[in-house]
């Protein structure tokens, strides 16, 4: 089996297609590729050799991203396994390093494909997206409506809706569900890259599920978060007014009680804002609006901002920021500047 260069280093950095991914992960696990993958390791393990400490801090631990693989349990949970494992055990904490770009290209690899082959390649299967700046509405064939923020997309069957099994949508980004309550009670699960579901009867709430971030803001009704842990599934209970959130680890999640109609306000072309960082602003206009922002002067990191603006237009949005936080923005295509305004 051969397989292309190119191919192999679009894999490592995580750039390859579901299909590519699947080539590459088959030709690790042929003694070519093996080779291959054991020769590339020791390769950076030779360079880092003579360093006397790094930079940077890599920001996922081995053990991490070992646990990541072994969640995948399947035929591939093997590749790569034994070989990473050896290393890391043999190896000093620096050297570790050297094994974090086979490795992650592998969990991330292996959680997307195998966790998510279902909703890619089961037929008749309906996809919507958004691109940046963005919304959309949906009707599913239930007659729940479901609202897209920008940089978002939703997969779901297209038929299935009348029977008795669970109602069943992946989502990625942002996007706000309001889910009618069928006569047999049948469920709706909304699936998601990150490591959390949600089961609801009928109800309305907002999702977030990007890439650094989760959060879920309930308006109505009920639901039962169910997120993933190690080789454990926990089911937490939110009732309306709750907000739960977390980043990159779930088992550190915050639930507190607040006004959830601030975070579904991007549904009604507006942002609202209740003592608002920055840095959360920032997020925003990157996750939904697909913008750089640069901070010259730190100390605005400090400032909240509360109030409403429009958001249907992002140099309107830009404009109501800059009034309300009395800051000069400068926009230069998809690069975002926050000036501080000397009094």
């Amino acid at each position: 089996m051969k397989m292309e260069q190119k191919i192999v280093e679009k894999y490592l950095n995580n750039n390859c297609t579901l299909e590519e991914s699947k080539r590459v992960l088959e030709w690790f696990d042929t003694k070519e590729g093996k080779e291959y993958l054991e020769a590339s390791i020791q390769n950076d393990l030779e360079r880092t050799e003579g360093n006397s400490e790094f930079l940077l801090e890599p920001p996922i631990q081995s053990e991490e991203i070992l646990h990541s693989i072994y969640r995948i349990e399947n035929e591939y949970t093997n590749i790569g396994r034994d070989l990473v494992e050896q290393n890391l055990k043999t190896t000093t904490k620096k050297k570790q390093y050297a094994l974090l770009r086979y490795a992650v290209a592998a969990s991330v690899s292996l959680v997307f494909i195998f966790s998510f082959m279902y909703y890619w390649f089961t037929p008749n299967m309906v996809t919507y997206a958004t691109a940046f700046g963005e919304t959309r509405e949906i009707l599913l064939p239930d007659e729940s409506k479901v609202t897209l923020n920008g940089n978002s997309s939703i997969v779901f069957k297209e038929d299935g809706w009348d029977a008795e099994e669970a109602r069943c949508v992946l989502i990625t980004g942002e996007a706000y569900f309001s889910v009618k309550h069928t006569k047999n009670h049948q469920p709706f699960t909304v699936h998601t890259e990150k490591d959390f579901s949600i089961r609801v009867l009928g109800t309305e709430f907002n999702v977030t599920a990007r890439e650094n971030r989760a959060r879920i803001a309930l308006n109505s009704g009920s639901i039962e978060l169910e997120i993933k842990e190690e080789d454990t599934q926990n089911v937490l209970k939110m009732v309306p007014g709750e907000v739960v959130e977390f980043e990159k680890d779930p088992s550190f999640l915050v639930k507190k009680q607040t006004n959830t109609e601030l975070y579904s306000s991007w549904k009604d072309h507006k942002m609202s804002f209740e003592n608002t960082s920055i840095k959360e602003i920032t997020r925003l206009l990157k996750d939904n609006y697909g913008m750089s922002v640069v901070i010259t002067d730190t100390a605005l990191l400090q400032q909240t901002v509360s109030g409403s603006i429009p958001s249907n237009d992002v140099d309107i949005l830009l404009e109501g920021l800059s009034h309300l936080l009395k800051v000069e923005i400068v926009r230069e295509d998809n690069l975002i500047k926050f000036n501080k305004v000397d009094n």
